[in-house]
């Protein structure tokens, strides 16, 4: 039958609200999977500065960061995308121009915007930084960034910044003008198929967890996928089952509705 490979979103998945609570009956749950042989995978829109310590205390088996534009197996990176650095520094000024607020998150470093009013901006970056990661201000920029997390002042700014940035990045709707920007042909489905060729993974044999817009891929392309809660309509019409919020034990629910635990 080949191994079962499970791959988990994070935020709203394995942990929930803005405070990132883990639920208590996760680490247990992980260390079952594990012991029954399952292989385990995060698959986060999170580049590898932005995993806090609770998420790699899990046992996971690899990492697919950023959307897919970074893989991590066994220690080691087994590919990740370069934006140039002169490109990076090209955006940090237009979003400072623009006066477009939000997040330049590289794999080494969390760079935010110069204008930074927006109070839920605020509690994330003081949460990354308790958190340990290294996170300056654009405009000390000295490591390319990856990927973009931004909220955009006015439709009009938004319709510009895609019309010139819109064949490099793809634009994730986040809701309220907030975009997700991934370097274009990335996604957490690009991520899992890298990882299923490296590792010899059967498709039939691999399970996604997810809740949001950026976790449509890996749903779409495993035979196995479950919502962890019922608040995104589209994502229901597409995955196997549907579970209760991650709060509200979601997560083992829909793991155990697979019969991959007990």
């Amino acid at each position: 039958m080949g191994k079962k490979a499970l791959f988990f979103d994070y935020d709203g998945t394995i942990i929930a609200g803005g405070r990132g609570e883990i639920p208590a009956e996760i680490p247990a749950l992980f260390d079952q999977l594990k012991a029954r042989g399952h292989l385990l995978f995060l698959n986060t829109g999170r580049t590898r500065v932005l995993l806090d310590p609770r998420c790699r205390a899990l046992p996971f088996d690899g990492y697919i960061l950023g959307c897919g534009s970074a893989v991590d197996l066994g220690g080691e990176t087994l590919y990740e995308y370069k934006l140039p650095l002169e490109r990076c520094a090209e955006i940090a000024e237009q979003t400072r121009t623009l006066g477009i607020q939000g997040f330049l998150e590289g794999m080494n470093v969390l760079y935010y915007t110069r204008r930074f009013t927006d109070l839920g901006f605020r509690l994330c970056r003081a949460r990354y930084r308790r958190d340990g990661a290294t996170v300056k201000r654009a405009d000390k920029l000295d490591d390319p960034f990856t990927k973009m997390y931004l909220r955009f002042p006015s439709p009009q700014i938004l319709e510009r910044f895609e019309q010139e940035w819109g064949e490099m990045f793809d634009f994730i709707d986040r809701g309220s003008r907030v975009r997700e920007l991934v370097p274009a042909g990335h996604t957490k489905a690009s991520g899992m198929r890298l990882v299923m060729e490296r590792m010899g993974l059967k498709l039939e044999n691999c399970y996604a967890f997810g809740d949001g817009n950026n976790d449509r891929p890996m749903l779409e392309l495993a035979p196995n996928s479950a919502l962890i809660g019922t608040g995104n309509a589209e994502l229901r019409k597409i995955v196997r089952y549907v579970s209760s919020g991650v709060s509200d034990g979601g997560l083992a629910e829909a793991v155990r509705a697979f019969g991959l635990a007990e």
